[in-house]
């Protein structure tokens, strides 16, 4: 029987996924494998994505693209060393080639606009710096495009009135203003990688704990009032957007949307998964129903893995593909692969 103090949703999803894999990681603290890259080049992705909101948030003006491009860097490097320092340039070689056809695939729509060599396509790091920062600068337009923030605003007022903070009065500027108004919405960004921690209903002795990528509050212009409404968006970054991962995604919105109510005072009515790859975006309307089956699931989940007393694999050839532990699990269908 497992004494849960804290989970997170990755813990819950991991055990619903297969009990076997939430053993090794968590209660063996099994060294695990990375067996690509493609993880790491996303947490880059999503660090620099993090670090142009939270310089809105604090410099009150967008940074420059060229310090969010710098941020991918250097954080691409250090997971890059770090990978080569615990694993060695054999293994490490042999993610570059075993990753470089999957991000092929996934980027063949994208131009290249200064497009590396063949050879560093396939074998070496160029490939993937050149393409996080094509990645990056897609992502400063759109977001250069739809925020507004003291003192950096774009999209809505010329350079006279460049200096403005996201009050009331701004929304009645553009309602008196009817050239404005064409801007049928604008968000504000409030927090970046905002943590929660809460006990989870009837288990007090459990927390449920996690970091929410963004929190926005966005106005909607309606045009039968002439007035702009206000709402709460949760927006969570993926480097991309894929069928077979989109219900997992919606899960983690629900979790999160349901932390926001109970430990921010933040209901919110819409989530977000930006797609940061494609620009792709998913917008999810929040319904009461699914947030009492997420409660109820958060729950349940909590009292299996309490009352487990042997962790039983669930192998399949696609969860067990990408298992950080296939080659030391008995149960694994790719195991030795």
């Amino acid at each position: 029987m497992q004494h849960l103090r804290k989970v997170s949703f990755s813990r819950l999803k991991t055990f619903s996924h297969c009990p076997k894999q939430f053993e090794f990681k968590y209660i063996q603290e099994a060294p695990s494998i990375p067996t690509n890259l493609n993880s790491h080049f996303g947490k880059s992705l999503h660090f620099a994505a993090q670090q142009f909101v939270h310089s809105c948030l604090e410099n009150k003006q967008f940074p420059t693209l060229g310090y969010v491009v710098e941020q991918f860097s250097n954080n691409w490097k250090e997971s890059v060393a770090n990978l080569q320092q615990q694993f060695g340039q054999e293994h490490l070689e042999k993610l570059i080639k075993v990753s470089a056809g999957t991000l092929m695939i996934k980027t063949a729509k994208m131009q290249m606009k200064n497009g590396p060599s063949e050879q560093s396509k396939l074998f070496g790091l160029e490939y993937w710096n050149v393409l996080g920062t094509q990645i990056l600068e897609q992502f400063y337009a759109r977001e250069k495009d739809s925020l507004c923030i003291s003192g950096a605003n774009t999209r809505i007022f010329d350079a006279s009135f460049s200096e403005f903070d996201d009050s009331s009065w701004l929304r009645q500027y553009m309602l008196l203003n009817k050239q404005f108004v064409q801007y049928a919405s604008y968000r504000t960004p409030l927090y970046t990688e905002k943590d929660f921690e809460f006990k989870i209903e009837e288990h007090t002795d459990t927390f449920l704990r996690g970091s929410i990528d963004r929190i926005d509050k966005e106005w909607i212009y309606d045009e039968k009032s002439n007035q702009y409404k206000e709402n709460t968006v949760l927006i969570e970054y993926k480097t991309d957007i894929s069928p077979h991962s989109l219900s997992q995604n919606i899960d983690q919105i629900y979790v999160y949307a349901y932390a926001m109510k109970m430990e921010l005072d933040l209901p919110v009515s819409k989530a977000i998964l930006s797609g940061l790859r494609t620009g792709e975006e998913v917008v999810i309307p929040i319904q009461e129903a699914k947030m009492k089956q997420t409660e109820d699931w958060l729950q349940e989940t909590v009292v299996q893995i309490s009352n487990t007393k042997e962790f039983i694999a669930t192998p399949s050839f696609s969860k067990c593909k990408f298992c950080d532990f296939k080659n030391i699990c008995p149960s694994s269908a790719q195991r030795g692969k």
